[in-house]
């Protein structure tokens, strides 16, 4: 259970961020370019031209997250991930202004062409169907706009890399890129037994983080069993008072809000209509005993 609610955080970190973590990114990508330019003895109106750069690397993989999500609940969904991707740039780009002793900004930008293809991937797993992986494996052009858009002001503002050498170092990060989403996709298809995991895992993050959940419960309901089950009932009376416990052979899972994740409050809920309190017992039983859907422990 500590594994699994570390994940939970892990990811939510990741997906979400709170504000100590959002305002830590937010100081790298001030701090870090003022550092490049010092470095370089380069002046105030560099300086304020990176700023203008990377903002609208921020803008842009922000724009594309979003343009990705399948529903419009987005509650900050990408802020994070946005600034993560241009944190990330920004390291790569002080690197590089190291090695090379020139102030290089916008480089960095192809760092995150991977994570964030295999990132729309998951968000667009929900349309994944195994028909065909050539529609797939173009995931990492939906990032292409961004990356241009980005070259091309830092070319104008700044100019330390040439076109000649953008469209190369494009090229190659691209084709790499391709390469490894088809490879995950192959592994998709033909190591699971015909489980779609790409759109198992995507409904599972819909339900997580924007709290979408039919997409999920579609799923489960595909490998869900038909059982009968119990619902133990005990009345206890105690100074003219009832009281109830109930202890049913499901389970309160997969996660909250998905399937029996409403199992507890509803049984309470119900309950206490005749009676009050509701003492609810964990039965015998774990995650092989959800209920897929809401509706199948509501009939």
């Amino acid at each position: 259970m500590k594994r699994s609610r570390s994940f939970e955080h892990g990811y939510t970190i990741v997906f979400r961020g709170g504000d100590s973590v959002k305002y830590s990114l937010v100081l790298l990508v001030v701090i870090i370019p003022y550092l490049m330019s010092l470095y370089v003895r380069g002046s105030l109106t560099l300086y304020l031209k990176s700023l203008i750069i990377y903002g609208v690397m921020f803008l842009s993989v922000l724009i594309t997250l979003r343009v990705m999500v399948f529903i419009q609940s987005y509650r900050g969904f990408g802020t994070t991930l946005s600034l993560f991707s241009t944190a990330l740039a920004v390291f790569v780009d002080l690197l590089i202004t190291l090695i090379t002793h020139r102030f290089v900004v916008g480089f960095g930008a192809l760092s995150f062409v991977l994570p964030l293809s295999a990132m729309i991937m998951v968000l667009r797993g929900l349309d994944h169907n195994g028909d065909s992986m050539k529609k797939y494996i173009l995931y990492p052009l939906y990032t292409l706009p961004s990356i241009l858009i980005i070259q091309l002001i830092s070319y104008f503002l700044i100019g330390t890399i040439n076109p000649v050498r953008y469209a190369i170092l494009d090229l190659t990060f691209y084709v790499f890129s391709f390469l490894f989403i088809y490879y995950v996709i192959f592994k998709f298809e033909a190591s699971y037994g015909g489980v779609d995991i790409l759109r198992l895992f995507s409904s599972y993050l819909y339900a997580a983080l924007f709290e979408y959940s039919e997409p999920f419960e579609r799923e489960l309901s595909k490998r869900s069993v038909v059982r009968d089950v119990k619902v133990h009932l005990f009345m206890l009376n105690r100074d003219n008072n009832t009281y109830a416990v109930t202890i049913p052979e499901l389970h309160a899972g997969p996660i909250a809000k998905v399937g029996g994740g409403y199992l507890i409050s509803d049984l309470v809920t119900e309950l206490g209509r005749y009676v009050n309190p509701v003492v609810y017992m964990h039965g015998v039983g774990s995650h092989e005993l959800d209920p897929a859907t809401r509706l199948m422990y509501v009939k």
